[in-house]
């Protein structure tokens, strides 16, 4: 079986890759959310005054919030859900999320290429009168 990401992506068509980001400040971020059943608190990693975590959620909808140098904190910049009890927490909707498969001209025309230079690479002749090597002459 060919590796492809067509066979990655049937091989594992329920979860859905999620880069996590807060972009606002603070020392030590962590994330959790409905992906987690709420139960642990995730370190992020941190890039300069970023944070990002990736996580393979489940297709569906999911809630999840920040916590900030010990603060629960939700990102303004992203879309929000308020809970039954009306905490605001950010929200993300994977349930029809459509894997980029590549471009299908890009790789035709790559295909193309290697199959041509294959082609002239195996047609070539063997260099020198002998075509014992390098060199072209036995010994």
């Amino acid at each position: 079986l060919q590796l492809t990401l067509a066979n990655l992506a049937a091989a594992d068509d329920d979860t859905v890759p999620t880069v996590f980001r807060w972009e606002h400040g603070g020392r030590q971020v962590y994330i959790t959310g409905t992906f987690n059943g709420w139960s642990r608190q995730i370190p992020m990693h941190r890039s300069g005054n970023d944070f990002t975590y990736i996580h393979n959620l489940k297709r569906g909808k999911h809630a999840f919030k920040f916590i900030v140098d010990d603060e629960w904190r939700f990102a303004p910049d992203q879309p929000t859900v308020a809970d039954i009890e009306g905490r605001i927490n950010n929200f993300i909707d994977v349930t029809d999320f459509k894997p980029y498969m590549g471009d299908k001209d890009f790789e035709r025309e790559k295909a193309a290429a290697y199959y041509s230079k294959s082609r002239t690479v195996a047609a070539a002749p063997a260099s020198g009168a002998g075509g014992g090597g390098p060199g072209g002459a036995s010994a």
